[in-house]
């Protein structure tokens, strides 16, 4: 999710002319199957004792993760809108990795 959301920015700061608003789906989903295709065709997706919920732990990682990623920006977002600046240098970077370290511990504690 990450890399997707900087080439979004990158195609936007070097192509301004170009409308880069109609490829977003299209330039997140291309990334993320350059990942998944890889690992299915490694057998690395797909094992039958590989699962949680019913659900591939790869697969299921990458959803909750982007999920709390997503979290994370938005947060950033919000924080910055409502006081009008950054309460701390790298909270564009501290929100999101807190988002994904949070996922990462109630999860553990879900499964455990």
């Amino acid at each position: 999710m990450s890399f997707s959301l900087a080439m979004i920015n990158w195609i936007n700061k070097w192509f301004p002319k170009f409308s880069i608003l109609n490829f977003k789906f299209l330039i997140i989903s291309a990334m993320y199957l350059l990942v998944l295709i890889p690992l299915k065709l490694n057998h690395t997706i797909g094992i039958a004792r590989n699962t949680l919920w019913g659900i591939d732990k790869i697969l299921l990682g990458t959803i909750v993760g982007s999920i709390a990623f997503l979290i994370g920006i938005w947060a950033d977002k919000k924080v910055r809108a409502l006081r009008g600046k950054q309460l701390f240098i790298y909270q564009k970077v501290v929100f999101p990795v807190a988002a994904l370290i949070l996922a990462s511990v109630v999860g553990f504690i879900l499964t455990t």
